[in-house]
């Protein structure tokens, strides 16, 4: 069977199995109380079910065992196991709530396997830093390092309707096909697989209606663990251009900028939490989507706006790829860094966020601010923005 049909067979097994899994979830949630009660840190104060996630799992699991078949995957077997693991803790979390250390020690688990057993890790930078080979030990401490970060960025940027989904969806088909460009469809298939089954979520999420779930740390965890994976083999492989189709100059940095919003959200949140002498995991409502519905726009213009934004970023860093890995970070890190702001400044001028929010706090240069204004000041309620019309009423909390 050619490779072509055995992607189209994967993408479209993945797309229905999840499709056709979400409104039996959802019913049963609801039947059975399985859901997270909004509080004052939540973007939404509607009761929705948080179990995407598995109906993800399902269509992306169904769809490889499947194909399996016909094309051998590579360690297809462990990396079912490890989502598994990750399913069983998101549900867990979902349903029961976990303390921080506990899912750390799972997710340490889950990336030791995958490092260890999988041999899925790092073993050269493509001389970013002046840095080529990585001692093998050194290899494992950078691969297990970078899966934890890239696994809870996923889980931390899910807050508001079709951004974590949207992002993966666009970062997982850039990977599909560069996979697929360079004759590994192997991998390809995994790419594509995850982006048909977020797409079917994507619908349900974004959509809204009597179906409307959320994929909750189930589905967020799953993502960030398939993305390690992918970044991985991305670099590794461009580490032998002369036998790509379509080699990339700066892999690290490139990878870097594919996951650009994720990554620099979790190093920005967990900033503020420092500054504010709390523990980098302490929950808020300091992402930089929560900076967006504080502005007065919706849950679906946010994320609409952040994933084309990120669309355009993403263009931007593979055309710059030829720059090498160290103009390129800087790039990135400047341009993305200084636009992301944006929003924090409007804010802080505008005076869109009460001064004594517990949940939020706006760190920005006092030439940005207005003057006169007391650090201690309540605003009034006519001042916060409201997200859309029909939340025009809602309480502040809901609103920001």
């Amino acid at each position: 069977m050619s490779v072509v049909l055995i992607n189209i067979i994967a993408i479209v097994t993945s797309l229905f199995v999840t499709m056709a899994c979400v409104p039996t979830l959802v019913h049963v949630s609801k039947e059975k109380k399985l859901f997270d009660e909004p509080n004052g840190r939540s973007a939404t104060k509607i009761i929705v079910p948080t179990l995407g996630g598995l109906a993800v799992y399902l269509g992306f699991i169904t769809s490889l065992t499947m194909v399996h078949s016909w094309l051998i995957l590579p360690n297809l077997s462990l990396i079912m196991g490890c989502l598994t693991i990750m399913l069983f803790l998101g549900l867990k979390d979902d349903i029961l709530v976990l303390s921080p250390k506990k899912k750390l020690v799972i997710q340490l688990f889950v990336a030791s396997l995958l490092v260890v057993a999988g041999d899925f890790r790092f073993t050269s930078l493509h001389g970013c830093f002046g840095i080529e080979s990585i001692p093998y030990f050194i290899s494992y401490i950078i691969s297990v390092f970078a899966c934890i970060v890239i696994i809870n960025a996923f889980n931390l940027i899910d807050g508001i309707d079709g951004l974590a989904s949207g992002l993966s969806i666009l970062i997982s088909t850039f990977f599909g096909i560069w996979f697929s460009i360079n004759n590994n469809p192997e991998f390809s298939i995994y790419c594509f697989c995850l982006s048909s089954g977020l797409a079917g979520f994507f619908y349900y999420n974004f959509k809204g209606g009597k179906n409307k779930i959320f994929m909750g740390d189930t589905g967020s965890m799953l993502i960030g663990t398939l993305m390690y994976i992918f970044v991985v083999n991305f670099n590794e492989l461009n580490l032998h251009p002369n036998t790509l189709n379509f080699p990339i100059d700066s892999a690290p940095a490139v990878s870097f900028g594919l996951l650009i919003y994720p990554l620099y959200d979790v190093l920005r949140v967990f900033t503020i939490r420092i500054l504010q002498k709390k523990s980098p995991m302490s929950p808020d409502k300091n992402h930089i989507h929560h900076r967006m519905l504080a502005l007065g726009l919706s849950h679906h213009y946010s994320t609409m706006i952040i994933i084309g934004f990120n669309f355009v970023f993403v263009v931007s860093v593979i055309l710059l790829q030829s720059v090498g890995n160290d103009l390129l970070f800087a790039y990135i890190l400047i341009a993305f860094g200084s636009i992301s702001t944006i929003p924090s400044i409007i804010i802080a001028r505008q005076e869109l966020i009460c001064k004594n929010d517990p949940y939020q706090k706006v760190f920005i240069p006092r030439f940005f601010r207005k003057t006169g204004i007391s650090e201690n000041k309540i605003l009034p309620e006519s001042n916060i923005r409201a997200n859309n019309t029909q939340a025009s009423n809602k309480s502040h909390e809901e609103l920001i």
